[in-house]
């Protein structure tokens, strides 16, 4: 589990971050990377760090009412200060000083900390919130491209055209290879892509597992590649309904309890992957994988 509490923070002000962090920032939707690729300013995900002379500020003094020294504290260009309006006959003044343990940057909250975990809810882009300390339990991408090697060194098989499934390179996103492994989500059994029980003319998207008789959508499984959404580095035994996104099971068990922002009013659990919310009981299920026959 991430390290921390996880809230949803809302744009105002701005954040201050202490000096002894590496901030990390994760867009949702982009599995790791823009569609075109990460450029330039253009990225699915922001590094902050340390920077070499602190230029953060914070509280000094409060003028509760319209005095000399608040009406300076206002005029004067040198000095960082907010005033609030209570009334026709009530002001407040709060002076800023420099404050040389904080950093200050353009990424704004109601708070004056995040946490590792934390959300951030820009007007409909949201941002995932982790540090190096929190990134330490998760996977890095070598990881990940290990366990996608383990799991097709495995030889997973169809057990309806007995072929031998694999997941393909995590470069090739959202482009479904004759291999690809493919999911019945009411009961988690892998297949690989056949037209068996396909009655989609007369029964909608629903299809009919060959092992178990069971209806449901059938979807191909694409693994998570943005390791800053992943909880820990467990192997990807899992899947998000109905994305097909593939992970760790704390990782679905964590996301499917966390309301995310849609619209401006509401909240659902969602795939952090792919930002598509979720659905069935769970929100995710156990892949059944059938072992080779020789």
């Amino acid at each position: 589990m991430f390290h921390g509490w996880f809230s949803k923070v809302f744009v105002c002000g701005q954040c201050l971050l202490s000096t002894a962090a590496f901030i990390f920032a994760f867009c949702f939707r982009y599995n790791g990377s823009l569609p075109n690729g990460d450029r330039g300013r253009r990225k699915s995900r922001f590094a902050l760090c340390k920077r070499t002379k602190a230029n953060g500020v914070k509280p000094s003094t409060v003028h509760v009412a319209c005095t000399p020294q608040a009406a300076k504290a206002i005029s004067n260009k040198d000095q960082h200060s907010i005033s609030y309006t209570l009334s026709r006959a009530q002001t407040v003044v709060v002076e800023y000083t420099h404050d040389a343990n904080t950093d200050m940057f353009q990424v704004d909250s109601e708070t004056n900390e995040l946490l590792d975990g934390s959300l951030i809810d820009l007007c409909g882009a949201t941002l995932l919130w982790r540090t190096a300390e929190g990134l330490s339990h998760t996977p890095t991408v070598k990881h990940l491209e290990a366990l996608r090697q383990e799991i097709n060194a495995a030889r997973p098989q169809c057990p309806v055209g007995f072929n031998t499934l694999a997941f393909p390179s995590m470069k090739r996103k959202e482009v479904v290879d004759e291999k690809q492994p493919w999911v019945y989500l009411n009961c988690g059994h892998v297949h690989g892509y056949h037209n068996w029980g396909n009655k989609e003319e007369r029964d909608g998207k629903d299809r009919e597992c060959p092992m178990c008789r069971s209806r449901g959508p059938y979807v191909p499984l694409w693994l998570g590649c943005e390791a800053g959404f992943y909880v820990d580095a467990g192997p990807p035994t899992h899947a998000f309904s109905p994305c097909g996104h593939v992970c760790s099971e704390k990782t679905v068990a964590y996301w499917s309890q966390i309301p995310l922002p849609h619209g401006t009013h509401t909240f659902h659990a969602a795939c952090p992957f792919c930002a598509q919310q979720l659905m069935g009981e769970q929100g995710y299920i156990r892949l059944i994988f059938q072992g080779p026959v020789d």
